[in-house]
Order: C-alpha cells, then structure tokens, then sequence
C-alpha cells in the first residue's frame, strides 16, 4: 500500500480521517501540524503570530523533505498550507497517492466554527467569504492531487469508507 496524503483546506477532515485510515490500514499517522507542534513546542497558531507565516512554511518543508527518509508507510495529514508552497505538490505526488479532501465553503466554515483556531482563517469579515478566498487561491494546487473526494454532507466514517474503496 502507498503512503496515503490528505491534503485539503481548514475542515475538510484531514486529521480525522488520517486517524481513522491509519488505525484501519495499521500505517504509521504524521500529522504535519502535530510535529511542527511537537518539535517547536508552538502550536501553529502561536508560530504565525510570533514568526510569521513564512516560518511556519519553512518548517512545514523540512518535514516535507524529511518525509522522504522514511521508512515505514504512513497516512499524512497536512496542514492546509503545506500543498500550497511551490514545489510541494509534486513532492507529495511523489511521496504516496495524494487524496483531495474536498468541500464548499459554508461546510468548511461550519466545521472551522466548531474547532480550535485555524491561522489562515482569522480576521475580520465573513467566515464563509474567507473560507472561498483562500479556496480561489489553492483549489488549482489542491486539484493536481491524484484522486479527489467531496467530503460535503460525508461522515468522516463515508470519508474513510470512500477512500478505502478507491484502494480496492
């Protein structure tokens, strides 16, 4: 089995489904947001606001690029961004069967109201606006991954079933 990449924006279901599809596939779980955590002991949020943005991208990439030296299969769960900075499709296409959790804006903009805080969704204004702006700008990134599910009006359980399936 390839590794298996979920890329996506801000409450598409990466984590969820990436925890799922790791106990059900018994492949090792990454959570790119997780180990930035981990090994800055910031939580993405804390890194934008006291680095920036392209700090954040930085250590985001080195992951990436550490991924590469892995040597036991995995389920990747990205952070929204990650997919995003030039060069790091292809490197995820690269690195397993990348998988586009995909959805509309008022789903994504219902699921992020009900979680913790996203870095790139903050501010003022209209959620569900936010939400479609930042999806006009990486939707043609997220769609170079190599197989798409629309995961509007899905349980994370008929996400994980879907992609299963497509392993079949």
């Amino acid at each position: 089995m390839p590794n298996l990449i979920l890329l996506g924006p801000s409450g598409a279901g990466k984590s969820s489904c990436a925890k799922i599809l790791s106990e059900q596939t018994k492949l090792d779980l990454v959570d790119s947001d997780k180990l930035i955590e981990e090994g800055t002991g910031l939580s993405p949020q804390q890194i934008f606001a006291t680095m920036g943005e392209a700090t954040f991208r930085q250590l985001e990439n080195q992951l990436l690029d550490s991924l590469f030296q892995e040597t036991v299969q995995f389920v990747l769960a990205c952070g929204g961004g990650l997919p995003i900075f030039p060069g790091n499709i292809e490197k995820l296409n690269q690195l397993g069967l990348t998988i586009y959790l995909k959805a509309g804006p008022q789903a994504l903009a219902k699921r992020v109201l009900a979680s913790e805080a996203r870095p790139m969704l903050d501010g003022d204004g209209d959620l569900v606006n936010r939400i479609s702006q930042l999806l006009a700008k990486r939707a043609p990134v997220y769609e170079k991954a190599q197989f798409t599910v629309d995961t509007t009006g899905m349980t994370v359980e008929e996400t994980v079933q879907t992609i299963l399936n497509y392993l079949k």
